[in-house]
């Protein structure tokens, strides 16, 4: 019996009433960093305010090129109102025009300037629109000896009309030795339709780790501070994705093999087992909504309690039961506490 968790955001606002389980697109990322932070400038990052590119350059050998732009796009129903940067209509960001000529997986790609692989904590960070009922594919790889690879990163299909926070953490991911340059590439796919606008904007590069979002995505090996309950009989581990057949080959985050999840795995079937992943402290809330992605199988049991004063709660939030196949299901539930209180995963 296995259980496996991947991205969990709490925030500060009760659930939406019509959402309590869903089966529908992955869509994890965050439309904020919790924590605003100052970078240094680098030659990686562009907000497109010079309606250029920046450093970045196009590929010339694909299908066109991204479009720097401001306000709308001309097609309606898809695409942004306007920049990220500036948050109005007068700002510049990229996007790919999907109505014709352009056809069903025609690609653009952008290209960094040379970046070089290293031990150290780095971030890509970005932002980026896809609005539509034609949105396919927005991909960012490490271009390696000119080859684009596995990509690092991948979203599929409608994420809403608003500007959503991407970041990847590129220690360990560049399959690249130690010194040795690669390139980060942008690359948006053409779906079925015209209403298929795909935008991008400022794309930034910072030494040391990403910054804090609302979304916990273990992509870290510290886990948020999630800690296992030490009364475990099984206690929850990290994984990376597609590293074992029995695991998820994506994970959430990243919907790629590079990304990381937590498992909690009985290596004996029929002993009965509990394991219990634990959240840092939140203060007392009138309400506030806890998401996670999951994969239950076979009898695996999910159970959401709190701790409150170190104690658990016998009230449980929520609950479920596999098997749930092998797609990653979104759930959420409201949590209240008149006192700071931790989520246990149990």
């Amino acid at each position: 019996r296995k259980r496996t968790l991947g991205d969990i955001s709490i925030d500060n606002n009760v659930c939406s009433p019509n959402v309590t389980y869903s089966t529908g697109e992955l869509t994890t990322t965050s439309s904020e960093p919790i924590t605003s932070m100052t970078y240094l400038p680098t030659i990686y990052d562009c907000d497109f305010e010079c309606n250029c590119t920046c450093n970045w350059k196009h590929d010339d050998t694909t299908n066109f090129k991204w479009i720097v732009t401001k306000g709308s796009t001309l097609t309606t129903n898809t695409g942004p109102d306007g920049d990220h940067t500036t948050g109005s209509r007068c700002g510049f960001y990229i996007y790919i025009e999907t109505s014709s000529p352009a056809k069903l997986n025609d690609t653009t790609r952008l290209i960094s300037p040379n970046l070089i692989t290293t031990n150290d904590e780095q971030c890509f960070r970005f932002y980026y629109h896809m609005f539509g009922s034609d949105i396919y594919r927005l991909n960012v790889y490490a271009r390696i000896n000119g080859n684009l690879g596995k990509a690092l990163w991948q979203k599929e299909g409608n994420q809403g009309n608003q500007w959503l926070f991407g970041r990847i953490s590129l220690r360990g991911n560049i399959q690249q030795t130690i010194g040795q340059p690669y390139q980060l590439v942008v690359e948006g796919i053409v779906g079925r339709g015209f209403q298929g606008v795909i935008s991008v904007d400022d794309l930034a590069f910072n030494q040391g780790p990403c910054p804090i979002s609302t979304v916990c995505d273990f992509e870290t090996s510290g886990l948020c501070s999630y800690v296992n309950d030490p009364t475990n009989t099984i206690d929850w581990q990290r994984f990376q994705a597609g590293t074992d057949s029995s695991l998820p080959s994506v994970d959430v985050t990243y919907s790629s093999s590079y990304g990381h999840f937590m498992l909690l795995k009985s290596d004996n079937p029929s002993r009965i087992g509990t394991g219990r992943l634990v959240t840092p402290n939140y203060p007392d809330t009138s309400g506030s909504c806890i998401k996670w992605y999951m994969l239950l199988e076979n009898t695996a049991t999910l159970n959401i309690r709190t701790y409150v004063f170190g104690a658990i709660n016998s009230n449980i939030l929520y609950t479920i039961h596999g098997t749930h196949g092998n797609q990653w299901k979104l759930a959420q539930t409201t949590v209240r506490s008149g006192s700071s209180y931790q989520v246990v995963f149990e």
